[in-house]
C-alpha cells in the first residue's frame, strides 16, 4: 500500500510523488441506504437485492445522471456478502443467463459478442472499474482481478454504450500480461492463482478450430485454440508453442506443427503450474473453455502424474455425473478415460459401471462400450447379472434408438442373459406398458429378455407372465404365448390366471384363449367348474365392457365350455340370461333353455308372460307354446300384459286366446282393462268385444268407466254408449266431468265436442232434474268456447230455459 508520503515508480521507471485516488482506498459515498441496511443486517438476500439494484440502476432512465461511485465503496467492503456481490457484478454472462433472477441483459450491458455484466463499462463506471482493477493488481486480489482482465482480453463491439477506447483496452490487456510475466519471473505462487482466475473466466465457445492433417490415419481433424484477439489466454497457455508463435507483436497459426505438439507443454512458467497442482485440478473440474481444459490436463500429466493417480474413482464417478451435454468435451473424455483406468473389472464397481455406460453423453458411452466389450471375458458373470436390471431399468426410460446403441454390448453378454434372464428384470417395466406412445425403449427391452426366458432355467411365477400375455405391443404378446405353451406343463395354473387370461377384449388374445382352453382342456378339467363360475359372474356383470361379456357369452360359454354349463345349469340362471341387456346373452339363455327344455315346466305363469314378451322371437315362441297348456293358471292381469306387449305375434296370439273365452270368462274388469290399454288396437279390440258380449255385460256400467279414459278414442266410446244408456239424472251426475272435459276440446276431439253439445240439448230436454243439471255444465263452459260455440251453446240453454222457466241460470230470456 501507498501512503500521501510515499512514492512509487511510475511506467517509466521514475518515482512520483503523488498519490492515486484509488491508492487512498476510500470511499466517496456509501452505498444506497437500502442495500447498506440489508448488508449491516446480514440479510442472506442482500446479493439478489444487490444484483437486481445494479440491473435498474444502468437499465432505468430514471438514473442516468447518478455516479456509480458505490461500486468502489462495495470493492472496498471485505465483509463475505459484499465479497460475493461484488464477484457476481464483475462476471461476465450470456444474454439469458439472468432471466429468472434479474431479467434478460440488454445492449446497455454489453460489451462483446454474447458477453454481458451487469457493471457496464458505461461513463458512470469506467473510472472505478479501472480504479477497481488497479488495486485488485496491487493486492493480487485474484478473483476481482481475473474478472476484470478477462474483460480486456475481448475484442469490444459496442462501443456506443462503452466509454473505453480501443487503445486503452490494449493497454489494460498488456498491462495484464505483464503484471503475470512480473510474477511469472519472480517465480510468485500468485502467478498460478491469478491466471487460474482469469483462466476459469473463459466461456464455453470462445475459441476457434485449427484444421490439421493425423498423419496417421490421414484424416483432418480440428484442434480448438484461442481466439485471433485473446492474447492474455495465448500467452498464458502458448508462450512456448509450435503451433502458436508470438514473433513481432503477432501471434502466428502453424497447423503443420500440430499433430506432432498435441502433447507440448506450451503455457508460459510451467514450473509454477508444476508447484500448483490444486489449481490445474480445479481447471480440469470448473473451467468452461476447450484449450483452458486441455492445458490442464496436459500440466497434470505430465508435471504431476502421482498427483493424478491418488484422486478416487469416486471423485471422477461424481464429476462425470456432474456431465451434461454444455459440458466440453475435453473434461468428458478426460474424466471418462480417467475413471475407465481405475476400474478393476475382476472386482469392479456396479454403480460406478453403470455411470459409465448409461451416461446421457454419447462420448462417455462410446468409451465405456469399447471398455467394456474388450474386457467382457474378465467380467465376473455374477456382477453382469447384477449390472443388467440396473441399465434395462434406465433405458426403459429412453427412446428405442437409444436403446439401439446397447444391442452389440447385450450380445457380448448373451451367456449371461441365457443363463440369469429373469422376469424379475422388466416387472418395473409393466406400469409403462398402458400408455399412448410407442417410441421409448421398454419394449424392445422386453422383447429380448423375454427371448432369454426358460423355466427349467430360471423358474417362474405364471401370474409373471401375464402382463405380457395381455401387452399392447403384438410382439410380445407373442412371444409370451409361445413361453406359456412351451413351459404349459411346468406351470401351475389356476382358475384365477385362466381368468385373468381371457378377460380381454383383442382380438388376438381372444383367439390365443380359445385355442389353448381347447388344446389342453383335459389338462384343465379340476378347475373347470371354478373358471366357468367366474367367468359366468363376469358375463352377468355390467362392470366390464359388453364386447366382454359378449365374448364370454358366445365364443368361452356359449363354445368351448358349453357342454360343462348346460349340464346342472338352473333355470334362475336361464332366466336372468334372457332378461338381460345383450342380445348374446339372450342367445345363450335361449340355446340353454332348448337344451332343458324340463325347465320349462317349473317356470310360473308369471315368468311364462315375461317370456312371451322377450324381445328374442324363439324364446317368445317357446313361452306361448308351454304357456297354452297352463292358460287355466293365468288371471286378468297376465292377459292384459299378453296384448300390451310391443310384439305383434305374442300380441295377436294374446287377442285370438281373447276370442276363445266363454261368456262366463269375459268380465267388465277385463274388458275395461282392454279399453285402458294406451294401445288403439288394443282399444279398438275391447269395443269389439263390449258389441260381442254386451248382453252380460252391465253398459251403463261400462259407460261410466270409459269416460273416465285419458284416451280420446275411449272417451267417444262412452259418448257412444252414453246416448243410449244415459238415461237417468245419477248417471248424469257421475258423468258431469266427462262432459266438461269434452267441451273444452279443440282440434282432434272438435267432433267429439260437437256430439257431446248435442247429446246434452236432448238429456237437458228430458226432464227438469235432468235440465238442471245440463245447465249447470253448459254454463261452466260458456265463456271458454269461440263465438260459434258460444252461440250454439247459449241457444241451447235458452231452449231448455223455456221450457223449464223456474230453474235458474246465467241468462236472463226477455
Amino acid at each position: 500500500m501507498v501512503y500521501h508520503d510515499q512514492t512509487e515508480p511510475n511506467r517509466s521507471g521514475k518515482s512520483r510523488s503523488y498519490v492515486a485516488w484509488w491508492e487512498k482506498e476510500e470511499a466517496f459515498t456509501p452505498l444506497p441506504a437500502s442495500l447498506q441496511q440489508s448488508l449491516d443486517q446480514g440479510d442472506p438476500e442482500f446479493v439478489e437485492q444487490l444484483m437486481k439494484y445494479a440491473f435498474d440502476f444502468s437499465d432505468q432512465p430514471s438514473e442516468q445522471k447518478r455516479s456509480g461511485d458505490w461500486i468502489w465503496a462495495l470493492y472496498l467492503d471485505s465483509r463475505p456478502q459484499a465479497r460475493e456481490g461484488l464477484l457476481k457484478l464483475l462476471t461476465t454472462y450470456g444474454k439469458w443467463d439472468l432471466e429468472s433472477s434479474v431479467a434478460p441483459l440488454n445492449e446497455k450491458f454489453r460489451y462483446s459478442s454474447n458477453a454481458y455484466t451487469l457493471i457496464p463499462l458505461s461513463d458512470k463506471f469506467y473510472r472505478y472499474i479501472k480504479g477497481i482493477f488497479k488495486l485488485a493488481d496491487r493486492r493480487k486480489d485474484a478473483p476481482v482481478w481475473g474478472r476484470l482482465a478477462y474483460l480486456w482480453d475481448h475484442r469490444f463491439d459496442n462501443y456506443e454504450q462503452i466509454v473505453l477506447q480501443p487503445q486503452t483496452k490494449k493497454y489494460l490487456q498488456r498491462r495484464a500480461w505483464r503484471t503475470l510475466r512480473q510474477l511469472g519471473e519472480q517465480k510468485s505462487a500468485d502467478y498460478v492463482k491469478m491466471a487460474t482466475e482469469l483462466l476459469l473466466c473463459y466461456r464455453s465457445g470462445e475459441f476457434s478450430y485449427v484444421h490439421y492433417r493425423d498423419p496417421k490415419t490421414g484424416s483432418y481433424l480440428n484442434h480448438p485454440v484461442p481466439m485471433r484477439y485473446q492474447h492474455l489466454l495465448k500467452h498464458i497457455l502458448y508462450r512456448h508453442s509450435s503451433i502458436l508463435v508470438y514473433r513481432d507483436g503477432k501471434w502466428k497459426v502453424k497447423p503443420d506443427q500440430l499433430a506432432y505438439s498435441l502433447n507440448e507443454r506450451a503455457e508460459a512458467f510451467p514450473e509454477l503450474w508444476d508447484q500448483q497442482p490444486d489449481q490445474l485440478w480445479r481447471l480440469i473440474r470448473e473451467a468452461q473453455s476447450e484449450p483452458v481444459i486441455q492445458f490442464a490436463i496436459r500440466a497434470l500429466q505430465q508435471g504431476n502424474p502421482n498427483y493424478l493417480q491418488n484422486i478416487s474413482a469416486q471423485i471422477f464417478a461424481t464429476l462425470l455425473e456432474e456431465i451434461n451435454y454444455r459440458t466440453p468435451a475435453a473434461r468428458i473424455i478426460f474424466v471418462t478415460e480417467e475413471l475407465i483406468k481405475r476400474l478393476d473389472m475382476k472386482q469392479v464397481d456396479i454403480d460406478i459401471l453403470a455411470i459409465l455406460l448409461l451416461h446421457e453423453h454419447w462420448e462417455v458411452r462410446k468409451r465405456a462400450f469399447s471398455f467394456v466389450t474388450e474386457y467382457t471375458d474378465q467380467l465376473p458373470k455374477e456382477k453382469i447379472a447384477q449390472l443388467i436390471p440396473k441399465l434395462l431399468s434406465y433405458l426403459s426410460k429412453q427412446y428405442y434408438w437409444y436403446f439401439n446403441e446397447y444391442r452389440d454390448l447385450f450380445r457380448c453378454w448373451e451367456e449371461v442373459l441365457i443363463e440369469y434372464a429373469s422376469l424379475e428384470w422388466i416387472k418395473p417395466l409393466q406400469k409403462q406398458s398402458q400408455r399412448y406412445y410407442y417410441s421409448y425403449a421398454d419394449e424392445e427391452i422386453i422383447k429380448m429378455v423375454l427371448d432369454y426366458i426358460d423355466h427349467t432355467r430360471n423358474p417362474y411365477d405364471i401370474n409373471d407372465l401375464l402382463p405380457y400375455l395381455h401387452h399392447q405391443n403384438l410382439g410380445i404378446r407373442e412371444k409370451a404365448q409361445a413361453i406359456l405353451l412351451r413351459d404349459f406343463e411346468y406351470l401351475q395354473l389356476d382358475q384365477s390366471f385362466l381368468t385373468s387370461l381371457i378377460l380381454t377384449e383383442v382380438k388376438d388374445e381372444q383367439n390365443f384363449a380359445i385355442q389353448l382352453l381347447q388344446d389342453r382342456k383335459l389338462w384343465l378339467v379340476p378347475m373347470l367348474p371354478n373358471l366357468i363360475s367366474n367367468c359366468w359372474k363376469y358375463m352377468t356383470s355390467r362392470e366390464i365392457s359388453d364386447e366382454l361379456r359378449q365374448f364370454l357369452a358366445k365364443d368361452i360359454l356359449g363354445e368351448i365350455l358349453w357342454e360343462e354349463i348346460r349340464v346342472g345349469v338352473s333355470i334362475e340362471d336361464i332366466l336372468d340370461l334372457l332378461h338381460s341387456d345383450l342380445t348374446e346373452l339372450h342367445e345363450l339363455g335361449f340355446k340353454l333353455l332348448e337344451s332343458n327344455q324340463s325347465e320349462l315346466n317349473r317356470l310360473s305363469i308369471d315368468q311364462l308372460v315375461q317370456l312371451a314378451r322377450h324381445r328374442i322371437a324363439l324364446i317368445r315362441k317357446q313361452a306361448r307354446d308351454v304357456m297354452i297348456r297352463r292358460m287355466n293358471e293365468a288371471d286378468v292381469d297376465h292377459l292384459l300384459v299378453l296384448v300390451e306387449t310391443d310384439f305383434d305375434d305374442t300380441r295377436q296370439w294374446g287377442f285370438g286366446y281373447l276370442k276363445t273365452l266363454s261368456d262366463d270368462e269375459v268380465t267388465p274388469n277385463l274388458i275395461m282393462g282392454l279399453l285402458d290399454s294406451s294401445r288403439t288396437d288394443v282399444q279398438m279390440f275391447a269395443m269389439e268385444m263390449v258389441q260381442i258380449y254386451q248382453k252380460q255385460l252391465d253398459l251403463p256400467e261400462m259407460m261410466i268407466r270409459a269416460s273416465e279414459s285419458p284416451y280420446l278414442e275411449v272417451q267417444a266410446f262412452a259418448l257412444q254408449l252414453a246416448e243410449t244408456q244415459l238415461q237417468e239424472k245419477e248417471q248424469l251426475q257421475k258423468m258431469a266431468h266427462f262432459f266438461r272435459t269434452v267441451l273444452f276440446y279443440v282440434g282432434k276431439g272438435r267432433r267429439l265436442k260437437k256430439a257431446a253439445i248435442l247429446l246434452l240439448f236432448d238429456l237437458g230436454l228430458q226432464s227438469e232434474e235432468m235440465a238442471e243439471i245440463v245447465l249447470s255444465i253448459l254454463g261452466d263452459v260458456l265463456h271458454t268456447n269461440g263465438q260459434k260455440d258460444f252461440e250454439q251453446v247459449l241457444r241451447i240453454m235458452a231452449q231448455i230455459q223455456l221450457r223449464y222457466p223456474q230453474i235458474s241460470t246465467k241468462i236472463r230470456i226477455h
